[in-house]
C-alpha cells in the first residue's frame, strides 16, 4: 500500500509539472526512489534482482526515447523507470500498456475532431496518472 500511495504522488507531481512546464524535475524523481527503497528495504518485500528486472521498462523506454530523438520524452522514461522500481515488473507493465492505450486514443480524438496532424505533442504524464488510477482502482 505505501508503494502504491508514494507512486501516486509521484505520479500527480509529475502530470503537474508536465502539464504546466513540459517537463519531469530529477529531484522530484530522485526523492520518489529514495522513498520507494526505503518502503522496499522496511517490508522485505523485493530482493535485488526483483529490484533490477523491475527497472527494465524504463530502460527499454529510455532506449526508445534516445533511438526516436526524444519522441517519447526522457522524463517519460524516468518516470516509468521510478514506477517501476515502486511498483514491480508486472504492475507497471499494466499501467504502461494502459496509459499508452488511454493517450492513442486521445491522439485519434485530436486527429480526427481537431484536424491536428500527427506530429502534434502531448503530454505522457496525465495518461500515466490516469491509468494508475484506473488500475489501482480495479484491484
Amino acid at each position: 500500500m505505501y508503494q502504491k500511495i508514494i507512486t501516486g504522488i509521484f505520479l500527480l507531481l509529475c502530470t503537474c509539472t508536465d502539464l504546466r512546464s513540459h517537463c519531469i524535475y530529477r529531484r522530484v524523481a530522485a526523492a520518489a526512489v529514495i522513498f520507494a527503497a526505503a518502503g522496499h528495504l522496511a517490508a522485505g518485500d523485493m530482493g535485488i534482482l526483483d529490484c533490477l528486472l523491475s527497472l527494465l521498462p524504463g530502460i527499454c523506454c529510455l532506449m526508445i526515447s534516445f533511438l526516436t530523438r526524444e519522441q517519447l520524452g526522457y522524463g517519460d522514461s524516468l518516470v516509468i523507470a521510478v514506477c517501476g522500481f515502486s511498483l514491480g515488473m508486472e504492475p507497471v507493465m499494466e499501467l504502461l500498456m494502459t496509459g499508452f492505450f488511454l493517450a492513442a486514443l486521445w491522439a485519434v480524438g485530436v486527429c480526427v475532431f481537431c484536424k491536428a496532424d500527427r506530429k502534434k505533442e502531448i503530454p505522457l504524464m496525465p495518461f500515466l496518472a490516469a491509468a494508475f488510477l484506473l488500475c489501482t482502482g480495479l484491484k
